[in-house]
């Protein structure tokens, strides 16, 4: 149930198992199955698939975006926000619609199943096979409401704190019930604007386990290192 005070976000991103041991951050269950997939690859030697599931995990090192209206600095502000927290392990370079892999679409009113929410989160991570030549695909749209359910403008901090949650998705993370972390329900009358410690524990863990599978991958499959 919504309340006046605080709402939660909801996420087309189907909500996912944990990896971390701390209760208030996880990780999407799409993410945990690709890095499933790219060991299991690794193991059978076939390290151009492995390598594809590895990367889907970890991202492009450079994902291009864009977004719909004049609310494009609520997008470049929460980009910068993980990009920071990241240590630049992801950036983002804004680019025109038609090119961008993550797209941001601010629109007055969103809902999820019949409810008004504050933010949707769409993203396809899939690894197409081209003859035997694996490639990654990995695309995703962010759409921020401009209004609060109840009829009221949505305040700046709030669409950012938003987009912020929603980049969350975008790169691995799940809903949380805990309030006060990034990924957990919104406050609007104290929205949290960047990721908890744990929260990028969670994320920067898988990022290290799908960097190591893609490493050996690398090297077994260019025989520099055997098994």
């Amino acid at each position: 149930m919504f309340s006046l005070k605080s709402y939660s976000l909801c996420t087309f991103v189907t909500c996912g198992a944990l990896i971390t041991p701390s209760a208030h951050a996880k990780v999407l269950d799409s993410v945990e199955t690709n890095l499933a997939k790219a060991r299991t690859c690794l193991e059978a030697e076939r390290y151009q698939e492995a390598q594809a599931y590895a990367e889907l995990t970890l991202l492009p090192r450079i994902v291009t975006y864009s977004a719909n209206n004049d609310l494009l600095g609520i997008a470049r502000a929460s980009l910068k926000t993980w990009e920071d927290a990241l240590g630049g392990q992801v950036s983002f370079v804004e680019c025109p619609w038609y090119d961008a892999s993550l797209k941001f679409d601010f629109r007055p009113k969103l809902s999820f199943y019949g409810r008004d929410v504050l933010g949707l989160a769409t993203t396809r991570r899939a690894v197409q096979n081209w003859c035997g030549d694996f490639r990654t695909v990995l695309t995703g749209s962010i759409e921020v409401s401009t209004f609060l359910p109840n009829g009221d403008s949505a305040s700046y901090v709030v669409m950012l704190s938003t987009a912020v949650h929603e980049v969350g998705h975008f790169l691995g993370l799940d809903d949380t019930a805990h309030r006060g972390s990034l990924m957990g329900p919104i406050s609007t009358q104290k929205p949290t604007l960047a990721p908890q410690a744990s929260e990028l524990a969670a994320l920067t863990s898988v990022r290290q386990q799908a960097g190591m599978v893609a490493l050996f991958a690398e090297l077994q499959g260019t025989g520099l290192i055997s098994q």
